[in-house]
């Protein structure tokens, strides 16, 4: 075997470590365009919750803690407080509980953007969502909702360089038809390690989304879903003071 071949061997074995224990379990249907499922990722003790969710049933908003009257919530308080059946920590946030980004609701500008060079925006318009870098309101014009965070996970189906960090961590992304997922993990993951489990094609056991981008991770991970009689609460060591949460089309 020459040393190109083993360098290659080892890498694959070591992304293997972190992939599930099996194959990946099928998403669980709660509601139509409402899907569920939770993974064990091997030798991480870590579990991984994804709920992926199809805009044409679901409207996703940022829920913004000083409106609700308080600088920060859980997210299973903003979901009782606003009526959503799920909630998933968004922005970064400063020690006095003031969010850092973009946060963009029914076309309404309510935090305005951080320069931060390696954050980016997660957008919705009509129907239709992407993660990309804006800076300026004018580049936000004609969507509805969106926030900011970082950094990027997956662009254009790849996996960036990333720098080395293993904590809990929560994720958006987006799917080749669209549809959103929310990732949260019960546990530390390596941020590459994430990247590639949310990017690697489906027979290696990856869910093959297009774009990714990461969420306030750590003690702020946090991720609560409600339907179908089907309850999950992560609840996260620090209130926050923005979510992204899951309506129902009225």
């Amino acid at each position: 075997m020459s040393w190109s071949t083993a360098k290659i061997s080892v890498s694959f074995l070591v992304f293997c470590l972190f992939l599930p224990t099996s194959a990946w379990a099928k998403y669980q249907t709660l509601q139509p365009g409402l899907e569920y499922q939770e993974i064990n990722l091997e030798n991480a003790q870590t579990t991984l919750h994804l709920l992926r969710v199809n805009l044409k049933n679901f409207d996703i908003k940022p829920i913004d803690g000083r409106a609700l009257g308080a600088p920060s919530w859980t997210v299973k308080e903003m979901a009782k407080k606003e009526g959503a059946v799920a909630v998933i920590n968004a922005n970064f946030f400063d020690p006095a509980k003031k969010p850092l980004g973009l946060v963009l609701r029914d076309g309404k500008i309510l935090n305005t953007f951080h320069g931060t060079s390696w954050w980016a925006s997660f957008l919705i318009k009509e129907n239709h969502a992407r993660i990309t870098k804006v800076f300026e309101n004018s580049q936000v014009k004609g969507y509805q909702q969106g926030i900011q965070a970082g950094p990027r996970l997956i662009i254009g189906g790849r996996t960036p360089k990333l720098k080395k960090e293993a904590s809990p961590k929560s994720a958006v992304g987006i799917d080749k038809q669209g549809r959103i997922v929310f990732a949260a993990t019960l546990g530390r993951v390596e941020i590459s390690d994430l990247a590639k489990i949310l990017s690697a094609p489906s027979n290696q056991g990856g869910l093959e989304l297009t774009q990714a981008l990461n969420l306030d991770g750590g003690s702020s991970t946090q991720f609560y879903l409600n339907a179908n009689q089907r309850e999950v609460y992560l609840p996260g060591l620090s209130k926050i003071p923005v979510g992204l949460g899951v309506f129902p089309k009225s």
